[in-house]
């Protein structure tokens, strides 16, 4: 059904200019503000939704769809089977390679604090 502020809104595009322009903004946010509140179960759907869609159009376009699953782990029931086990894969790599990022950092941070010790050491 078509409230008053559809037929304002309607009415009101016809014409260009600055007021109407404002007044079209003011309406559009009135119209945002009057909409149903989405409950939590509603909302889990829509975003499913989106997701679906994004990695179907990711998909299509021939692009990485586990790079973006990576990224975004919601996207990871969307894949395919062979997408999930690629995922899994990568996701260990990475894992991996952190893991020895954070243990190279550790030994040379305890690579300073030796020398440190041992040049206070040497001072005295």
């Amino acid at each position: 059904t078509m409230d008053t502020l559809d037929i304002d809104y309607i009415r009101l595009q016809r014409f260009e200019s600055p007021l109407n322009r404002q007044v079209l903004n003011a309406i559009g946010l009135m119209r945002i503000f009057k909409m149903k509140k989405l409950n939590a179960e509603q909302r889990k759907a829509r975003d499913n939704e989106r997701f679906s869609q994004r990695v179907d159009e990711r998909r299509v376009k021939g692009e990485d769809v586990v790079a973006y699953a990576l990224a975004n782990n919601k996207a990871f029931k969307f894949l395919t089977k062979s997408e999930k086990h690629s995922f899994k894969e990568r996701q260990a790599t990475q894992q991996e390679e952190a893991n020895l990022k954070a243990q190279q950092q550790l030994e040379l941070k305890e690579q300073q604090e030796l020398e440190k010790a041992q040049a206070e050491f040497t001072q005295e």
